[in-house]
């Protein structure tokens, strides 16, 4: 949750309660891929299908299925260009 700290911690600069609201928004998004973990999409940026991706203005929540577990990789700002080495 390094990723969402740095996000939420520089919206906070400006409005602590826009930082606030964002972080709860990310967890409920978060707690619905444990019922439905298809529901992201795969990244444009990507061709393998690692990797799925939710929305969660302004971030991208990428993350992974390995067995019934849902691991969330990272949590990117919108315009930030993904690489697939940043994934590691």
């Amino acid at each position: 949750m390094e990723d969402l700290n740095r996000v939420a911690e520089y919206i906070s600069l400006v409005n602590e309660r826009a930082a606030i609201e964002l972080v709860r928004r990310v967890f409920v998004a978060i707690e619905k891929l444990e019922t439905f973990p298809r529901m992201g999409s795969y990244p444009l940026e990507f061709q393998d299908k690692t990797y799925r991706q939710i929305m969660e203005s302004p971030v991208r929540i990428f993350y992974r299925q390995a067995g019934s577990a849902i691991l969330v990789v990272h949590i990117f700002r919108m315009e930030e260009n993904i690489t697939p080495e940043k994934m590691n």
